[in-house]
């Protein structure tokens, strides 16, 4: 499993690098979780497309808050 410190890092790391971002494919990551995808809307505010699949350890339900907040589209 993969350490969710070092996932938050990468993260900070791509917002840092790649901040006018529009869409992001981070399925198969199986370090992502709810709170990760938090701070990729947060960090990332260009992004229009996030895609998500098979990241079993971010739940339905939270997406639906983070991405009305935000109007993100996820998949």
């Amino acid at each position: 499993r993969t350490n969710p410190a070092s996932v938050t890092v990468d993260i900070d790391t791509l917002a840092r690098s790649c901040p006018g971002l529009v869409e992001l494919d981070i399925s198969d990551s199986l370090g992502i979780s709810c709170q990760s995808v938090h701070s990729i809307s947060l960090l990332l505010p260009h992004l229009d497309c996030l895609h998500l699949s098979r990241c079993y350890y971010v739940s339905p339900d939270s997406l639906r808050s983070v991405f009305m907040v935000t109007g993100i589209n996820y998949n």
